[in-house]
């Protein structure tokens, strides 16, 4: 056909028929083949396939800690509540992805003895000792400190075989460091775990608030630095 045409020659009756033919053969062509546009719409779709990532997305596990303490784990002398230490420790976990589970048993001016027979909590990672300051203060003897921290610890690990348990030394009160001395030896003895010493904090200056022996906000991320410097994260 295209030869036809390029040589100029026109003769109407054989035109005629070509045009038949050729039509029929159109006809035949569209049977046989299919609609090219059909086959270019499908080549070349915008549709584009989802996307799988390559990299599953990572989620926060859960991380179980409890606290056992006085008005230090309170966060008494921090210029707000998310100052504390015990704020710090678990903001310091969810930033290492872990979705965390707090239970903080703490009561300003209480003793080691006013948790040994708390109702314990189960299934820890982790749990946080800081006790002994008002022991001091009460004048709580050597064997009944002794006694006391024993059970509270003994019931902590019996619950929760698998946690790590960290044991702070006391916190340091001004012209008691002989007893807390004492003390600190028998935290580190019966500590069923990892024994935090903080008593460096001592003789830092601008850690305290202004009744002269609370943490304030410099000291209690100081302490926090202590406990996760300790903590081993599965």
């Amino acid at each position: 056909m295209l030869a036809y045409l390029a040589s100029g020659a026109v003769d109407p009756a054989s035109s005629a028929r070509t045009a038949q033919v050729s039509g029929a053969a159109a006809t035949h062509e569209q049977v046989r083949q299919p609609p090219r546009t059909v086959y270019h719409a499908a080549a070349t779709s915008t549709h584009q396939p989802v996307r799988k990532p390559l990299v599953a997305e990572r989620r926060a596990t859960a991380y179980a800690i409890a606290f056992f303490g006085d008005s230090v784990s309170v966060g008494a002398g921090a210029s707000r509540r998310g100052h504390g230490y015990v704020s710090r420790v678990s903001s310091w976990l969810r930033t290492h992805g872990k979705r965390v589970i707090s239970t903080n048993n703490a009561r300003g001016g209480v003793p080691v003895a006013y948790w040994m027979y708390t109702p314990m909590p189960k299934g820890l990672d982790a749990a946080v000792v800081e006790l002994g300051t008002n022991d001091v203060r009460l004048g709580t003897t050597s064997r009944q400190f002794r006694q006391a921290y024993r059970t509270l610890t003994s019931r902590i690990r019996a619950a929760n075989p698998k946690a790590q348990v960290l044991c702070l030394s006391v916190w340091s009160r001004p012209g008691s460091a002989s007893l807390e001395g004492v003390f600190n030896r028998w935290i580190r003895a019966e500590c069923p775990g990892t024994y935090v010493d903080i008593t460096g904090l001592r003789y830092r200056p601008n850690i305290r608030s202004s009744d002269g022996f609370h943490p304030n906000d410099a000291g209690y991320r100081l302490i926090a630095e202590a406990v996760v410097s300790k903590l081993k994260l599965r």
